[in-house]
């Protein structure tokens, strides 16, 4: 089907405003009848999901599979995500400043779970999303669960947890500052409240991770993959291309994986890497201490936190522990 044909096709379902699963149908076999998923496509279910009142679950799945796959599928090099492809994805699906469907949210979290590599400004995005959610009800509306303002549900967990472990995926991502920073502040605002026991586990371990965290596996970033990939294009003698080659090959060993060495010497690496990591920093320390003392008192989830971490941790600097309780 011609794009030409594929905007008809948008202009008449928006006429219906329905997106059921007849309609979805329709569309399916319209982009994926292709050889790929184009940006005049994916801009068209943008504006279907902006128009149309009746979703069912089968256009979520779509809207998220298509945008996914075009973002991170077909772009080069496949698997990336760069800052100006995120960039366009939030001010799609942000154009009030803030998500409001079911299917905005899920393509953010697809193009994290999809992606070797993706900003971190996109993980970012989907969690304040799920933060405004919590705490003030108005945000996209969601696949079953229940969902009530000031209170982390099961629900809520859930998809905090979705969008933490898309973004990590295989790579092993540590959680960031800027992450635990919005799990705290969702913490902060409903410690009084009757939240779902999973969320302290959560909690602990996700602002635990950020703290003490093993770097042992890591993918190469974006330029580096274009920079493999090219190569393989430049026209070369052959002792050239060879030595390229031989190059590009210890490239992706070393971006993929831990450095490659005998048995004795990769066990002597990581540990000292573990015990290294195992350790609160005085920059650590300090930064958990203020956060902690933010606003003025020491929740029962930070206070597992510390346990936690006074359980894991082989040291811990003294900025920490010399100013809490």
């Amino acid at each position: 089907m011609s794009e030409f044909s594929f905007a008809d096709l948008v202009s008449d379902i928006k006429a219906t405003g329905r997106l059921g699963p007849e309609n979805v149908l329709r569309l399916r076999r319209s982009i994926y009848g292709g050889r790929t998923v184009t940006q005049a496509q994916v801009e068209g279910l943008f504006e279907l999901d902006r128009t149309c009142s009746e979703k069912s679950d089968a256009w979520t799945d779509l809207y998220a599979e298509a945008v996914a796959d075009f973002l991170v599928e077909q772009q080069e090099p496949r698997g990336y995500v760069s800052d100006q492809n995120a960039a366009w994805l939030i001010d799609h699906v942000s154009r009030d400043g803030r998500v409001d469907t079911a299917a905005e949210l899920e393509a953010v979290i697809g193009v994290l779970d999809k992606s070797r590599q993706s900003p971190e400004r996109l993980v970012r995005f989907a969690l304040e999303t799920a933060r405004d959610t919590i705490l003030n009800g108005a945000a996209p509306a969601r696949r079953g669960g229940e969902y009530r303002p000031g209170v982390v549900t099961e629900a809520d967990v859930k998809l905090l947890r979705r969008i933490l472990y898309a973004y990590g995926g295989d790579q092993h991502i540590a959680v960031s500052r800027a992450e635990a920073e919005i799990l705290f502040e969702v913490n902060d605002a409903t410690s009084e409240a009757d939240n779902h026991p999973a969320w302290s586990d959560l909690f602990v371990k996700a602002v635990a991770n950020a703290v003490l965290f093993y770097a042992g596996y890591t993918v190469p970033t974006r330029e580096e993959a274009l920079r493999r990939e090219r190569w393989l294009d430049e026209p070369a003698d052959l002792g050239a291309f060879f030595t390229r080659m031989l190059e590009g090959l210890a490239g992706i060993l070393t971006g993929y994986g831990a450095p490659k060495a005998p048995r004795h010497e990769t066990e002597a690496w990581s540990d000292a890497a573990v015990q290294e990591a195992r350790q609160v920093t005085a920059d650590e320390a300090r930064w958990l201490r203020d956060r902690l003392q933010r606003d003025g008192a020491l929740h029962a989830n930070e206070r597992a936190l510390l346990a936690f971490l006074r359980g894991k941790a082989i040291h811990i600097d003294p900025a920490l522990s010399a100013a809490l309780p």
